[in-house]
C-alpha cells in the first residue's frame, strides 16, 4: 500500500510540475487573441484546482498580466495603480479592449505611413518631370 501511495505522490508531483511549467511557458505570442489566451490560462488554473492546488484570482490575473507583451505597458501600469483588483472574468474584456485599440492604432499608423510615403513619391516624380 505504501508503494502505491509513493507512486501516486510521484505522479501528482510531476503533474503539478507540468502545469506550472505550462503556466510559465505559455506566453501570448504574435497575433493570437488575448481572450483565447486568458481562457487557456484559466483552464490550466481549473485543472490545478482539480488537483487540490487552487490559484487565487489575484494570482491568475497577475500571471496573465506579466506575460503580456511590452505593447501593454500602459495598461499594466494602469491596472497596478488602481485600488480595485479584477477577477479573470473582469480582466479579460479590458485586455481585449486594449488589444483592439492597439490593433486599430497600428493599422492607422500603417495607413498614415503608406500615405505619406506615396505623397513623397508623387512629389519626387513631379519634381523630376519639371527638371527634364
Amino acid at each position: 500500500m505504501a508503494n502505491v501511495h509513493n507512486i501516486y505522490r510521484e505522479v501528482f508531483v510531476h503533474a503539478v510540475f507540468v502545469f506550472f511549467m505550462l503556466f510559465f511557458l505559455l506566453k501570448k505570442r504574435g497575433e493570437s487573441y488575448i481572450r483565447e489566451y486568458t481562457m487557456k490560462m484559466s483552464n490550466l488554473a481549473s485543472k490545478l484546482k482539480a488537483l487540490k492546488l487552487e490559484l487565487g484570482e489575484d494570482l491568475l490575473v497577475y500571471l496573465v498580466l506579466i506575460s503580456l507583451s511590452t505593447h501593454f505597458g500602459q495598461f499594466k501600469v494602469s491596472y497596478n495603480t488602481q485600488k480595485d483588483k479584477w477577477s479573470i472574468n473582469e480582466f479579460t474584456p479590458h485586455c481585449v479592449q486594449e488589444e483592439e485599440s492597439k490593433k486599430k492604432d497600428r493599422s492607422e499608423n500603417t495607413h498614415l505611413s503608406l500615405t505619406s510615403h506615396n505623397k513623397k513619391r508623387k512629389t519626387k516624380g513631379a519634381l523630376s518631370k519639371r527638371n527634364k
